[in-house]
């Protein structure tokens, strides 16, 4: 790809990457926009979607969704699309969990650490309580 910069450091054990944002809009055939290009036989989709959206607080941040194709009331499934927009945020933490690292340059064993990805890093700790110790005052 001409939009990565990949540089392989000797003796660390790490590559480093760095991707350059890409400008281009994302190509999608979802080109409906949710809810108002509903037809009338496709009432049944806002129905079904916004019951789930609240009861399990699905895409709360995505401001703007498509539909897929054109949908009749015979219909048994519906695909809808959103793109959620993360700017340079290192505050809010989109994922975090536990994940096997390979050791330092001394050391061939993989180790559990926690790690926390947010909307600008990565970021692993020996173990949770060490994340969460991080971040007090």
């Amino acid at each position: 790809t001409t939009r990565r910069l990949w540089v392989r450091m000797v003796g660390r054990r790490h590559d480093l990457a760095l991707w350059k944002p890409d400008e281009r809009p994302p190509k999608s055939h979802f080109t409906r926009r949710y809810p108002d290009a509903l037809g009338a036989s496709e009432r049944w989709i806002s129905d079904v979607f916004e019951a789930a959206r609240q009861a399990n607080a699905l895409a709360p941040e995505v401001r703007e969704l498509h539909l897929e194709e054109v949908y009749h009331d015979k219909s048994t499934t519906a695909r809808i699309s959103g793109i959620q927009v993360i700017t340079d945020d290192s505050a809010t933490v989109l994922r975090e969990g536990a994940l096997a690292k390979l050791g330092g340059a001394l050391s061939n064993k993989w180790n559990l650490r926690w790690f926390v990805l947010t909307g600008s890093q990565v970021m692993y700790f020996d173990n949770q309580k060490d994340q969460l110790a991080s971040r007090s005052p």
